[in-house]
Formats: C-alpha cells, structure tokens, sequence
C-alpha cells in the first residue's frame, strides 16, 4: 500500500523551488526499496530530477538513483527499473 504522499511525488520533484525538489529526492531513495510493487508510479519523475538545470539537486538525485540501483539487484523493484529504462531507450547498461 502506498502512503498518502506518494501521489504527490512528480509534483514535488518537478516543483520550481529548489528546496523542494532537494528534499523530494530523498524521499524515493527511502522508500521506493520498500515499495517495489508501486516504484513505477514515481520512478520517471525521480529519474527525470537527476537531469535538473540546478547541479546540486542532480547530483543528489542521480547518486541516490545509482544507489538504489545497485541495491535493488535481484528484486522485484530492480527488474521494473531496469525493463522501464531499457523500453525507454535511456541507454542504461545494466
């Protein structure tokens, strides 16, 4: 199950301000290993951030992305990430 917040998630990471879109990004590096059922929800919005125009909220974004990646090897979340990205065209190698 979801929580409440998540519905509002590509909103918050799309959000004009700065501060906003830096404290959103933590949000999914959190919880999506814990929500792989429903990571994809969210997950182009999480990964549309790692290309935003301010290098800070990006590079938080993209580590926290490549972080989960990694641990995200062999679970259900894993596959989705790896099957949206590759459908995508995103070019990841994985």
């Amino acid at each position: 199950m979801l929580p409440v917040w998540v519905r509002h998630a590509p909103l918050l990471l799309l959000h004009p301000s700065k501060r906003i879109r830096l404290l959103a990004v933590a949000l999914p590096a959190i919880t999506l290993p814990l929500l792989a059922e429903e990571a994809l929800y969210i997950l182009g919005a999480w990964l549309t951030i790692a290309h935003d125009p301010d290098k800070h909220v990006a590079s938080v974004a993209s580590t926290s992305s490549v972080r989960v990646l990694k641990q995200a090897r062999g679970t259900c979340f894993g596959f989705y990430v790896v099957h949206f990205l590759t459908q995508r065209d995103y070019g990841l190698q994985y």
